[in-house]
């Protein structure tokens, strides 16, 4: 008999890293999970088309305030009963929109949210048998788009994309070049929580399963070269020199010097450390986790 769980995954790609999961579940003999999508997605006949294929229920993120607290409430009595009752996984990530500079992070409100049916009980995330997910791209076709998006907003601190350009990034995150996939699941982390602290106020003990679900994405996501190299030329020193060929170097700075010919002048700086960044990251938060566990 199969539990159901919650998977929790870092979220990259709008369409792509729920349908990779389902892919893998499926390939594996599992049965494929519910994936919760935002209203926002939902507004074009081709999204609409791509994200009810995949098994899709919609998170509510539009409305005034009491409207979205009633529809939290629903949603995460939905995800409860649907995994409680042994109907379905579900598949959501761990924050709402991409973690589009790589720096992957739970949100304690993604959390609060899941716990408002049970009033943040411990017992009740338990029970939602949470498998953190840890996704990786060699690529991200939308590097430079993130990148754009980035210096927009340094321009204008109110900028938000348009509907037409979050279109634009579904389409070519799902038909760019990504070079290597890797989806990697975690384990339960139900008898993690189990040993949390109960005199911990809610708060803490929201930020302490965040840290337990970055704790397994950042141990299982996987490094490209590309990744290390993005490091040292961010962060001088060649820490990670032998993670890589000087072929490979050559080629990731040539990579990177074109991703970013688009922006000359007054913003250059801040877009290469942006997108540069966005590689590094990934590197930065398992080094960060290796020297806290002492792993």
């Amino acid at each position: 008999h199969q539990h159901k769980h919650l998977f929790v995954s870092n979220h990259r790609d709008i369409a792509l890293d729920s349908a990779f999961v389902n892919v893998e579940l499926h390939e594996h003999g599992y049965s494929t999970c519910q994936i919760a999508i935002g209203d926002n997605l939902m507004k074009h006949r081709m999204a609409e088309l791509i994200f009810r294929i995949n098994k899709s229920f919609v998170v509510i993120r539009s409305g005034n305030p009491r409207e979205l607290y009633r529809a939290s409430i629903e949603l995460s009595q939905y995800i409860s009963e649907t995994i409680k009752n042994d109907v379905d996984s579900i598949w959501i990530a761990q924050r709402q929109g991409r973690a589009k500079d790589g720096n992957d992070r739970t949100q304690t409100s993604l959390l609060k949210m899941l716990g408002l049916s049970k009033n943040q009980e411990l017992s009740h995330f338990i029970d939602l048998n949470i498998v953190p997910v840890a996704i990786s791209y060699e690529y991200d076709p939308c590097d430079y788009l993130k990148t754009q998006e980035y210096i927009n907003r340094m321009d204008n601190p109110n900028y938000k994309s348009t509907f037409d350009q979050d279109m634009k990034s579904l389409m070519l995150g799902m038909t760019g070049h990504k070079g290597e996939v890797h989806v990697n699941f975690g384990r339960v982390i139900s008898e993690d929580i189990q040993l949390i602290d109960h005199d911990m106020n809610k708060k803490e003990r929201l930020e302490k399963i965040a840290f337990l679900i970055d704790k397994q994405i950042y141990g299982w996501y996987h490094l490209s070269p590309i990744n290390y190299i993005a490091y040292d030329i961010l962060y001088p020193g060649e820490v990670y020199r032998s993670f890589y060929s000087k072929n490979e170097h050559d080629e990731m700075k040539e990579y990177f010097t074109k991703r970013l010919s688009t922006f000359k002048g007054r913003y250059y700086k801040e877009a290469h450390r942006y997108l540069l960044g966005m590689y590094a990251n990934p590197v930065f938060n398992k080094q960060k986790l290796v020297d806290n566990l002492g792993l």
